[in-house]
């Protein structure tokens, strides 16, 4: 059996029917098989037991006194529970294992299979492949929807984080291939700034956002998921967006489909 220690959280209904708890717990059982326990523990990842009529899921701590951190469901509330159906994630996961190189869609594989240079970059092979289909008789606007390429500039263009945190998730890009600030050209890096100032602009008129995160990641240690080129995200933020869903199951829910945000956004940008 499984004694519960004292409720850090709670969730509850409209008519104060508990549906989520969250606290720590410690099982009654000697040191040496509380051992045994945290090793299966590690093993399977997390530990299910029934528990005053729900389901307890038990997770190490990493604590020695052999307090667990768990989070019970009650049974009534898992049949009732709501389903987030999303198909149109399947299509868009499967597409990514049809490239042919990095940043390069399957729609756009003709210069992979030209025999071009592919480099690791994803923005590089963005941009090369791009003006390829453009030149080979593909309509520019189709190439870049491929892409979601938003506005090219001079010496930086815009484009959709493909994995985006959250609706409305641009990129700011410099052409340049470096991997730091400092050694871009004082106008490049000037254009980058101009073009946030955009961005931030087109973003709040399109979403009204309650505010907007802007910044760069330099380096693969300050969380840089292409650290070799030089980029800045600007990302749409309100309030509670950071909610259930992602505190609990570390996901997000993107109401809005790239193509979708994609369109929006060029025709803010163009009006």
């Amino acid at each position: 059996m499984l004694h519960f220690g004292s409720h850090t959280q709670w969730l509850k209904n409209k008519d104060n029917t508990l549906l989520l708890s969250e606290s720590t717990l410690l099982p009654p059982v000697p040191r040496h098989l509380l051992r045994t326990f945290y090793a299966a523990c590690t093993a399977l990842g997390a530990i299910a037991a029934e528990a005053q009529g729900g389901i307890v899921l038990a997770f190490p701590s990493g604590c020695r006194s052999g307090f667990l951190r768990h989070i019970w469901f009650s049974r009534a509330i898992l049949r009732r529970m709501d389903r987030l159906w999303t198909p149109w994630r399947y299509e868009y996961v499967s597409r990514a294992h049809e490239a042919l190189a990095p940043g390069v869609p399957a729609a756009l594989n003709g210069w992979v299979q030209s025999g071009a240079p592919v480099t690791d970059c994803v923005f590089c092979n963005m941009i090369a492949a791009v003006d390829y289909a453009a030149e080979h008789g593909m309509a520019r606007a189709d190439a870049e929807k491929a892409v979601h390429l938003l506005v090219r500039e001079k010496g930086c263009y815009l484009c959709l984080n493909a994995f985006p945190y959250g609706t409305g998730h641009i990129l700011i890009v410099p052409y340049r291939h470096l991997s730091s600030l400092a050694e871009l050209p004082q106008e490049e890096a000037a254009e980058m700034m101009f073009l946030a100032q955009r961005v931030e602009a087109v973003l709040r008129a399109v979403y009204r956002p309650d505010g907007l995160n802007l910044g760069m990641n330099l380096g693969e240690s300050a969380g840089a998921g292409i650290a070799g080129h030089l980029h800045m995200h600007a990302l749409p933020r309100w309030v509670g967006d950071t909610n259930f869903m992602t505190v609990t199951a570390n996901t997000r829910v993107l109401p809005e489909e790239l193509d979708t945000t994609w369109q929006r956004f060029r025709a803010a940008w163009k009006s």
